[in-house]
Parts: structure tokens; sequence; C-alpha cells
């Protein structure tokens, strides 16, 4: 008797049928349902703490500055947002950001002919600080390289874009109204959004003879960056390109004497077939101590397309 209650006690425990094993069996269930709804809210937990972490990483980001004194190379960049040097409205046009004087001073008077005076923001005898992720050679370890295998730097100089056409404020020039807006030139450069997408630097309006005053800047900031020179782009024998060509070839003996221009007639865009007249041309600008002779001394000339041209005694020959 006593061992059938104890068989029916059991097998009651096995099924979950005693009462006290389906009390527990719901006390179970209640505490599942309870890890269960657990788990559902964790993910918006784990939402909100990721929002948190993401929020904390750009606060850091926006936080940390560039250009401060402790970030390396980048410390000597101008700061974002602050106009760089040669800007219109920069504090200072010179790598150490003084303020530059009013530009435009010459000597002897205020003529077409005056010879200007530099403004101190053109006179660069230091490489500047910038973004780059190397460390650039001084200017003087460029050119400190002497002997017959020295290799020297040209730079290819277009005189249609100086760094001023009408010598007027960048805002309002011959650049922003004319060559970057599609509708400039009345409209010629539509179809194609406009003749440029870049401009030269801007530089503040000077007095006297500006354009020689610019084009000495541009020699500076060449001879800064290490080259040893420019390759004249001969466009035309008369008119705006060729007195910008003499004047380049007067700026660079004003700036440095060993700053050579090598001539390069383009022919295809000197207007004539006479090799007597490009000739002459090339003799005329070869006259200044600029222009880029061999040790011998004789002229190095550089020409674009010959072939295309007549050559002396012999037909032209068109082919490229």
């Amino acid at each position: 008797m006593t061992a059938d209650r104890t068989t029916a006690r059991r097998a009651k425990r096995q099924d979950g049928t005693h009462p006290g094993h389906r009390a527990a069996g719901r006390r179970a269930r209640r505490a599942s349902h309870r890890r269960r709804a657990g788990m559902r809210r964790r993910p918006l937990l784990t939402l909100l703490l990721s929002g948190c972490l993401l929020t904390g990483l750009v606060a850091a980001g926006i936080a940390w500055d560039p250009f401060t004194a402790g970030a390396g190379q980048w410390a000597g960049a101008p700061r974002t947002g602050e106009p760089r040097p040669g800007t219109p409205g920069a504090p200072g046009s010179g790598p150490s950001g003084k303020a530059a004087p009013a530009p435009g001073k010459t000597r002897g008077g205020s003529g077409k002919g005056a010879e200007p005076v530099p403004d101190a923001g053109d006179r660069i005898d230091k490489r500047p600080a910038g973004a780059l992720p190397f460390d650039m050679p001084e200017p003087a370890a460029l050119r400190s390289a002497a002997g017959a295998g020295r290799k020297l730097v040209f730079a290819h100089y277009f005189t249609p874009y100086p760094l001023s056409l009408d010598n007027v404020r960048a805002d309002k020039d011959y650049y922003t109204r004319n060559y970057l807006d599609p509708e400039g030139e009345k409209g010629k450069h539509e179809r194609y959004g406009g003749l440029l997408r870049d401009r030269p630097l801007p530089v503040t309006p000077k007095s006297g003879n500006w354009e020689l005053a610019n084009l000495q800047q541009e020699v500076r900031t060449a001879r800064t960056a290490g080259l040893d020179g420019f390759t004249l782009d001969m466009l035309s024998l008369s008119g705006p390109n060729w007195e910008r060509a003499n004047l380049l070839m007067e700026a660079a003996r004003s700036v440095d004497p060993h700053f050579k221009i090598m001539l390069m007639p383009d022919m295809t865009s000197l207007k004539t077939d006479d090799p007597a007249v490009v000739a002459g041309a090339v003799a005329a600008l070869a006259k200044s101590p600029s222009a880029h002779r061999l040790a011998d001394g004789r002229l190095v000339v550089s020409p674009s397309r010959p072939r295309s041209a007549t050559p002396p005694g012999g037909p032209a020959s068109r082919t490229s």
C-alpha cells in the first residue's frame, strides 16, 4: 500500500500534475517571460549606447584643431575660416602673417614706366609651411647643386593668364566676370560652363606698373618652389602676349639674375611662316640677360611643333 502511494507520487512528479510542481512550472514560465522581455529591451539600450558613443567621437573630432601648435607641420598653416595669405582681406600676405605695407609703391614716380617696389608679402625667403604629408626641402637646397651634372627645372609659362588682367579686385576682375562666369564675354562660353574652372591666386590692385609687379611676384613664387626658370610660350609677335613676354624677361632679371627664361616659339600660334620673322622675335627677347643660355653662351630655344612651319630653304612639313 505504501509502495503504491510512493509510486503514484513519483508518477505525478514526472508528468507535472503535482500541485507543487505546477506552481513551480508557473514561476519558471513567468521568469522565462521576464527574461525574454528583458532581451527585447536590450537592443534598444545597445542602440542608445552606440548613439552616445558616436556623438562623443564627433564632438572629439570637432574639438581637435589640426592647425594648433601641437599639430606638427600643420601649425604654420592658416586656421580654417581665415583668409589665406595673398587673398583679399587676408591679415598678412607673408609666411610670418605680418601685415604687408600698402601695395603699389614705386621707385621714380607713379607713372606706367616706374619700377615697382616689391610688397613685403612678395619677398619669400623661406618656404611657408603647408599641408603636405612630407617635408619639402628649402629652395636653397634645391638650387645649391653645381656643376655640369645639375638638373634644371623649368615650368611652362602661358602668357594669357597672368595674376591679374585688369588690376581690379578679385571679386570683380576679368577672371570673375568673364572667364569663370558661364555668361561672361557675352555668353560665348556658356555651352561648356565658362572658359575656366580655376584662376591664378588673387592679388591686390597696385599702382604704377602693376603688370611688371605681378610678374615679379610670379618669379618669386617659382623661385621659392625651387624652379630654375620658365619656358616662355611665345604665342604672338605683337599685342598683349608679346608685351607680357618682354615684361617677363625684365621681371626675371630684376628679381633673380639666376632665374632664366627658355624661349619657346609656338608655331601653332604665331601668324607667320617666315623663319626670318620668327628668328627676329627670338633674337629680340634673347637680348635680355634672363634668356637661358648654355655655359658656352649658346641660346637655348625650345620650339613647339616646329614642323608645322616652313624651315629655311625647304618646303613645309605639315605632319605632327
